[in-house]
């Protein structure tokens, strides 16, 4: 007969190996975890900006950039219409926009910007909020009225009709209300022109000209006709 096992002994084995399987499964579990804690915060960490190599970034893009406060109120508006597309085109968060921009103020407009972070609580402050104080001072309404009024009588004295359509994109953004539909703008732009040009024009458009909606197209193909032809108009394109 064969001898009886001894189960208790049996059962005292398998329940620690259990438990020792158990307790290793928890420590790889526990290892798998950190690990994946690390490879998250990781990752975070790439994600984030870094405030040093994005500034640096930036000045090396816009070295040439510096603004002074002497250029005058078109030179202040251009400056910060050229930074603006500079955030845009290096896709530079709002919260560094000041900071990169006021980096490259010199001179008197440093000592501006001195100023008013010693009269103004600049810690909360956005960008829309640092250019209304930016062009206030160095693009006051008066100067922005004059513009208006330029926009407002323009005409084209002895500008060619181009450049007179360079003159009229440059300062069309002064009176936008004057200029907010296609009919306004082609109405405005053809007001500007010299009398004569401007019945030419009128004259052209009833024959040649009625599918283009912009008072611009249709000055361009009467240049370009007027080449072709060798006609005797008596104005300057």
């Amino acid at each position: 007969m064969p001898p009886r096992r001894d189960f208790t002994n049996d059962n005292n084995g398998t329940g620690e190996n259990v438990e020792q399987r158990r307790e290793h499964m928890e420590a790889t579990l526990a290892r798998i975890v950190g690990t994946l804690g690390t490879l998250t915060d990781v990752v975070g960490n790439n994600r984030q900006p870094n405030p040093a190599m994005d500034l640096r970034a930036f000045i090396k893009g816009t070295r040439e950039m510096v603004f002074k406060g002497t250029e005058g109120p078109v030179g202040a508006e251009k400056w910060l219409m050229d930074i603006k597309k500079e955030f845009a085109a290096m896709l530079v968060p709002a919260a560094n926009k000041i900071r990169f921009a006021t980096y490259l103020l010199r001179e008197g407009a440093n000592y501006w910007w001195e100023s008013v972070q010693r009269n103004t609580d600049t810690t909360n402050l956005t960008w829309a909020q640092f250019e209304r104080l930016f062009l206030d001072n160095y693009f006051p309404p008066p100067a922005r009225a004059a513009k208006y009024e330029e926009f407002l009588h323009l005409s084209q004295g002895d500008m060619t009709v181009l450049e007179l359509d360079m003159k009229f994109h440059e300062l069309e953004h002064y009176g936008e209300h004057l200029v907010n539909t296609p009919e306004l703008r082609a109405r405005k732009l053809e007001g500007c022109l010299k009398y004569g040009i401007r019945d030419k024009i009128v004259a052209f458009s009833m024959v040649l000209m009625r599918r283009f909606e912009s008072c611009h197209s249709r000055l361009l193909l009467l240049s370009t006709t007027c080449k072709i032809c060798r006609n005797n108009f008596s104005f300057s394109l």
